[in-house]
């Protein structure tokens, strides 16, 4: 099982800069320097496997990443039209914080 498949779980109750994974599975916190955007993308992209909070988290975790997280920028940019105002608004900040603004 891959980090992204631990983490995943518990990613909707972790502190905005850091991805925690549960005491049960003994892994320990990872920073959020250690992961890749991709990991990200991949859950902003898993719409019917994932939950809504776990996407808008996403958002918000890569736009905590700032330039770093450049390659979301698409996948963002569509989301900013989503029917859920708050992934949308998410996704924006998420642009905005990315572009350094």
């Amino acid at each position: 099982m891959s980090r992204l498949s631990i983490c995943l779980l518990t990613l909707v109750i972790v502190a905005p800069l850091s991805i925690g994974c549960s005491s049960k599975t003994n892994t320990p916190m990872v920073s959020l320097s250690d992961m890749d955007p991709k990991e990200f993308i991949e859950i902003l992209k898993s719409k019917p496997t994932v939950g809504m909070d776990a996407r808008i988290t996403a958002a918000k975790q890569l736009g905590a990443m700032g330039p770093r997280a450049k390659d979301a920028l698409p996948d963002l940019e569509k989301l900013t039209q989503d029917k859920n105002p708050t992934l949308a608004a998410a996704a924006q900040e998420a642009i905005s914080k990315i572009k350094g603004q």
